[in-house]
């Protein structure tokens, strides 16, 4: 028999099958492991993910994609997210539904993970040279499921490990020339997260190039017309064709652009990454591509199957690439922010643990063993110290945005108009007859459009909010705007959203008026509120 000649196929129970089986049930234990160790604070590490939550809860009500009841807005950016939590039970507390429903996704993310790299090691043996298919797919699977980013993303009531799980379906969907499910899924993904479109051209482009099959495009034809869809929405609603979240997040100060993005990828994403940090992990990517574009990892297979065959992990490296970058340069960074703006990296994940595992294919055992030992080592550094973190991160959150909404909602009036910054839990927590204002404008379009910070006041006092709750160094600022009386405050003594922890202290303010200078300025006659 030719050392080309594949292994007939076998009827007997092939046991390299059992490795995403395995990879899903151990990303499962290790995720509610993860998420449920902590000191039980009932919060999540972003206030952000109570935003979506109050929109799904909105949804569910039969208030439509509301913020407050009635007043359409485009404060979120993961529709699909949205929907999939309206449909999910999370009443009366949804942290604990939420995180189960993270891990659910991250171990659909592992299965998916190994099956990719089983479809792949597969596609590679022939009789003459087996090739280790168990432990290729099992490593995969195993990265994947120990990864503390997507552990993290997995916990954080984001749509990171929604993301994560549509976009190796679709990846997988495209290596099996499923061509319409790739579109579906390519439709799909890019409603849980925009970047993703990124990530589908750069893997599509070279899937593309090396078949020589135009319908490698499908999942980016998918992802295109969800954008779409997506932009039409947000015309329809607000007037302007992104979510308000993009035109807040740009005026912030912050700069985007590739030398400031590529210093946040390497400051605050890549030295997250067990892979990188344990320098086995970059000597086995380097392995798996260049088996792949010297000819070597279809040995020596007819021509026809081996231009087929050649370029799928350089298509993966390339999706990688672009998705990573994609983000890097259109996104406004900040190198002191960590997983508040780490997370838009983290839906790409996924991706190197399965080029990693391929290239243990090609690698001597015992070569393999000490390449992937300095991984795992850094793995069972990394988890519990991002564990630390996030704990942390939900005690600020839970001391910062939780607490004031439970104070606000058993002691104000059930009717009060409040603006708030982060206004997340405020909204889920507080009764439907309040009227939450984002003073940034994250749900309120007219101050996210506002050409200035006097405009944006103004419009402030248009809303004639009854009371403010807001960090101090805001509070400070429309302290000139209108007069304020302190209430209650919230301490955070080390808010660890940052890289170097500082307290960070919130203030309940009722408003006494508005300053007749502002009031005149604004065009009312009467400066009480």
């Amino acid at each position: 028999m030719a050392d080309t000649e594949r292994a007939p196929e076998s009827t007997a129970p092939r046991p390299e099958l059992w490795a995403p089986r395995i990879s899903v049930a151990v990303a499962l234990l290790l995720a509610l492991a993860y998420a449920f160790s902590g000191p039980g604070l009932d919060d999540f590490c972003l206030d952000d993910a109570w935003i979506h939550l109050a929109y799904a809860k909105s949804l569910r009500l039969g208030d439509g994609l509301s913020y407050n009841p009635g007043d359409w807005e485009t404060g979120f950016s993961s529709p699909l997210w949205l929907l999939l939590l309206a449909a999910w039970p999370t009443e009366p507390e949804p942290v604990v539904a939420v995180q189960l429903l993270g891990a659910l996704l991250h171990a659909a993310t592992a299965g998916l993970a190994s099956a990719i790299a089983l479809d792949l090691i597969s596609a590679r043996a022939t009789v003459a040279r087996p090739l280790p298919a168990m432990s290729v797919a099992l490593l995969a699977g195993i990265l994947c499921a120990t990864s503390p980013t997507l552990l993290q993303g997995a916990s954080s009531g984001m749509e990171i490990p929604l993301t994560a799980a549509l976009l190796l379906a679709c990846l997988r969907a495209s290596l099996r020339e499923q061509w319409l499910v790739a579109g579906v899924l390519g439709f799909l993904v890019e409603l849980a997260r925009p970047e993703a479109l990124a990530c589908l051209l750069g893997f599509a482009v070279v899937l593309g190039a090396s078949r020589r099959k135009p319908w490698a495009f499908v999942s980016v034809l998918g992802a295109a017309l969800a954008l779409a869809s997506w932009v039409l929405y947000c015309l329809a609603v607000s007037g302007w064709p992104w979510p308000n979240t993009a035109y807040v997040k740009t005026t912030v100060g912050q700069q985007a652009g590739l030398g400031p993005g590529l210093d946040y990828l390497v400051s605050q994403v890549l030295i997250w990454e067990p892979w990188v940090v344990g320098i086995g992990g970059l000597a086995l990517l380097l392995a798996a591509l260049w088996t792949e574009l010297s000819g070597r990892g279809v040995l020596e297979r007819a021509p026809a199957v081996k231009h087929e065959r050649r370029f799928e992990i350089v298509a993966l490296l390339a999706g990688w690439l672009a998705g990573m970058l994609g983000v890097a340069i259109s996104r406004p960074l900040d190198p002191g922010i960590l997983f508040y703006q780490a997370r838009y990296f983290a839906i790409f994940a996924a991706i190197p643990p399965i080029i990693l595992a391929m290239g243990v294919a090609r690698t001597h055992r015992v070569l393999s063993l000490v390449l992937v030992i300095p991984v795992a080592l850094v793995t069972g550094l990394a988890i519990p110290t991002t564990a630390r973190i996030q704990h942390a991160q939900e005690r600020g959150v839970a001391l910062l945005h939780g607490d004031p909404a439970r104070y606000v909602a058993r002691e104000l009036p059930r009717d009060a108009v409040i603006a708030v910054e982060g206004a997340g839990a405020m909204r889920y927590r507080t009764p439907r007859t309040m009227t939450i204002v984002d003073v940034v404008g994250l749900n309120d379009a007219a101050i996210a459009h506002a050409v200035d910070d006097n405009a944006r006041a103004c419009v402030l006092i248009e809303r004639e909010p009854g009371y403010f709750v807001l960090p101090d160094h805001i509070a400070a600022a429309l302290s000139q705007v209108f007069e304020l009386r302190v209430i209650a405050d919230f301490v955070d003594p080390e808010w660890a959203q940052i890289e170097e922890p500082r307290e960070v202290r919130v203030l309940l303010l009722e408003v006494v008026g508005v300053r007749q200078r502002w009031a005149q300025r604004c065009g009312r006659t009467d400066s009480s509120i």
